[in-house]
């Protein structure tokens, strides 16, 4: 029963504050209901000024809590864009950047956890409000002081580094500026990429939107800022919505710029003079039709095939809040494409094949293409596979590893094992360490005559850690989920080997290699027979009492 004194958790909208709160009861209520209740100074709102409400008891009956939760205030930091401390597997504590997208208390310990998006993977941190500091929308999206050790950059340095950016972001007494490669204040952080995409929290139906670094610095400062935005940009009054969510997938900023950066970094080699090949996508669409470039034509589509998968790619668009629903949509992309490739032979066959292509061009099977078009995230799925491949090769620093062509042919379609591919093939190389491979090997031939060199040899137990680090970096980045999970709880596996009974021998670091290999390999099988769920169950075996690892330890 509601009595003065009793705390209640209450919705935004409540106080003067941008989002969820902690209020207290005072006196009675009034013949019509409502009672005043004064916000509880707590969590985000600790420095917060007095404010007190009037709302309808019955409203708010149902959302009591205890006083220990109210002055804590975990719940207050839901939907808020956050910095806090985080241990990367096999690393240093560092600042990350986050989303709060839920909270829970436990009565009988008297604290809280916070659950925080990290955009990689999602977290249920112990709740410490001197731990998780608020930050605004830009300043999330810009991460200043993303992977600084927190020893380098202390709490009240973090502070004064966002507080530094944000009025240089937003012209706080200085000139606007908009330029992120002008913001970066630490020579340690290297300028956020615009074309990533990251979760914002809507307040208003308690949904995740994913949408572009591009457009929220945009929006925040174009629209927020009262600025005129450049020409062509063309900004939603909300913004949880991006313009081209309702464009074709084709003109996306994600798309573009990708295709850009593989138009520019295509040519292998300033000193070739092989003749440059015409986009066939380019060539095709201008030359043979008349149809404007909306939309692309895949060879052998009948119009009715062609209309049905861009709608497809129109409703993935419009459904950006609902990320599982997106891949539900991804894998019905790629089933349809594999059968088509039954009746054409050729998955990726945008366009016949010029005479006078390179012969350093990578031509996949059809049971590669297949694998890696059930895989492959959608937003790489139009790729051909040369382009595929290049991408990965040019952003090389992304992906934390320079791999020589062969074995990214090998991860094209994930031909592990067996069929030659080992995750040590995916160790991290310094700038020097690429510079050397630059030098002894061809590294723009990409063709079946540039022969996969051997793994590198393990003497630690770290180097598999950090290969396999490499690989769940690839998976989350260019991988559906169920490529996403399979390395997640091999990272766990490892760790829980580390713990109990970890390998240091030589022979037995071979042998825990060989095994992961062969796991990873039968993973790939069970995806070129079409087995998606057989494929998902694999990452069961990554346990130290799996009979699977049983057997062979």
């Amino acid at each position: 029963m509601s009595t003065a004194g009793s705390f209640y958790y209450l919705r935004p909208g409540t106080f003067d504050v941008l989002g969820y709160s902690y209020g207290k009861l005072e006196g009675v209520a009034s013949r019509r209901g409502k009672v005043k209740i004064n916000l509880v100074l707590s969590g985000r709102w600790a420095n917060e000024k007095i404010q007190v409400s009037e709302v309808t008891l019955a409203d708010i009956t149902e959302r009591e809590v205890s006083e220990a939760e109210a002055l804590q205030g975990p719940g207050t930091f839901v939907g808020s864009a956050i910095c806090t401390t985080r241990v990367p597997l096999g690393g240093v504590r560092v600042w990350a950047y986050g989303l709060v997208t839920g909270y829970e208390w436990s009565t009988h310990r008297q604290e809280g956890t916070v659950d925080v998006n990290f955009g990689d993977s999602t977290e249920t941190v112990p709740y410490q409000a001197d731990n998780l500091q608020d930050v605004s929308v830009e300043i999330y999206a810009l991460r200043p002081c993303a992977s600084c050790g927190t020893s380098a950059v202390m709490p009240r340095e973090l502070k004064q580094i966002h507080e530094k950016v944000y009025k240089k972001f937003n012209g706080a007494d200085q000139i606007a500026v908009r330029n992120v490669d002008e913001l970066v204040v630490d020579a340690r952080v290297k300028p956020v990429s615009e074309a990533a995409i990251l979760p914002i929290f809507d307040i208003t139906n308690s949904k995740l939107c994913h949408v572009s670094v591009k457009h929220i610095l945009d929006h925040v400062f174009y629209k927020d800022g009262n600025r005129p935005p450049p020409a062509g940009l063309v900004l939603n009054d909300s913004i949880f919505t991006a313009v081209d969510s309702v464009t074709d997938v084709v003109n996306t900023p994600t798309q573009l710029e990708l295709n850009e950066s593989l138009n520019d970094g295509l040519s292998d080699s300033e000193d070739d003079e092989v003749q440059q090949v015409p986009n066939p996508i380019t060539t095709r669409r201008n030359e043979t039709t008349d149809e404007p470039p909306r939309k692309r034509r895949r060879t052998g589509d009948s119009p009715h095939a062609v209309e049905a998968e861009d709608r497809l790619h129109e409703l993935r668009l419009r459904c950006q809040a609902d990320q599982a629903l997106q891949a539900y949509i991804d894998q019905l992309i790629s089933l349809r494409r594999v059968g088509a490739a039954v009746e054409r032979s050729s998955l990726i066959s945008l366009a016949p094949r010029p005479v006078s292509e390179d012969n350093s061009q990578f031509r996949p099977s059809g049971t590669q293409s297949r694998i890696h078009q059930t895989l492959v995230h959608g937003n790489f799925s139009y790729m051909t596979p040369q382009q595929f491949i290049e991408h990965v090769k040019i952003h090389w620093n992304r992906y934390g590893f320079f791999p020589h062509p062969a074995v990214l042919r090998g991860l094209f379609s994930w031909d592990f094992g067996t069929r030659g591919r080992s995750i040590m093939h995916f160790m991290r190389v310094t700038e020097r360490e690429k510079r050397d491979s630059v030098r002894r090997y061809d590294m723009s031939n990409f063709s079946r005559k540039n022969s996969l060199l051997a793994p590198s040899s393990v003497s630690e137990f770290s180097m598999i850690v950090g290969a396999v680090e490499v690989l769940a970096n690839v998976a989350n980045q260019l991988y559906q989920p169920v490529v996403q999970d399979l390395f997640t709880h091999v990272l766990k596996f490892l760790v829980e080997l580390r713990v109990r009974e970890m390998p240091n021998t030589r022979r037995a670091l071979t042998e825990l290699v060989e095994w992961i290999d062969e796991r990873v390999e039968l993973f790939r099988v069970h995806i070129a027979d079409g087995a998606i769920t057989l494929a998902a169950e694999i990452k069961t075996q990554f346990s130290t009492s799996h009979e699977a690892f049983l057997r062979v330890n």
